[in-house]
């Protein structure tokens, strides 16, 4: 016949009863941040180049400046707890994520460009008057373009050297996108010149000008 466990050979069972199931809740809990870690680093993970077959909406911001950048990495790490890769680019969920972010530093007055990975065809950009410009380069210059006919005498140096600041990078990097802009900025100057020259009639003796 077995004895009866003593006060304290019961108080001693009961004991690692409670510390195995501190230890497997425990455990569990520490498995599902690691998973629960693992899906947010999917979602903002710089996606790599090997990676390109697939699908994702996952949105990069490249820096063209690097002006008020460090502070721009500063807000991104506080607010989504992920560093910068190595050259500065921040990595989004989507684009829509990374647009409202920008929007929220553009109002602080912080100046900033940058180009959105993969596609390389949209621009965050903001010159230090409150507001965000995005879209392509194109875009941005009309819209800084109309902002500053509206400025204010204190916001319009700044849109000046924001707009300075677009064109020369369109000028310098001329995608297709630039490339078709800088031409409709040089178009009026060509209908000049066309409308200067009139074709001579056949029984003309007039010379046609140099340069045509």
């Amino acid at each position: 016949m077995s004895r009866s466990k003593t006060p304290e050979e019961i108080k001693q069972a009961l004991l690692i009863q409670e510390q195995a199931r501190l230890a497997e809740k425990e455990a569990k809990e520490k498995a599902r941040a690691a998973q629960e870690a693992e899906e947010a680093a999917k979602k903002h993970r710089i996606k790599n180049k090997d990676d390109s077959n697939i699908e994702s909406d996952e949105t990069q911001a490249k820096p063209l400046q690097t002006l008020d950048w460090q502070k721009i990495i500063a807000a991104y790490k506080d607010q989504f707890d992920l560093e910068a890769g190595p050259d500065g680019t921040l990595a989004f969920p989507d684009k829509k994520s990374a647009t409202a972010f920008f929007k929220e530093q553009a109002a602080l007055c912080l100046k900033f460009f940058c180009v959105l990975l993969p596609e390389k065809k949209d621009f965050e950009f903001s010159c230090g008057d409150g507001q965000l410009y995005s879209g392509s380069l194109a875009e941005i210059q009309e819209k800084l373009k109309t902002a500053l006919e509206n400025a204010s005498p204190e916001n319009k140096i700044n849109i000046e050297e924001g707009l300075k600041e677009v064109q020369y990078y369109m000028k310098t990097n001329p995608t297709q996108d630039a490339r078709l802009a800088m031409k409709n900025l040089a178009r009026p100057a060509e209908q000049e010149q066309d409308d200067a020259y009139q074709s001579p009639s056949p029984l003309s003796t007039t010379n046609k000008p140099k340069g045509f």
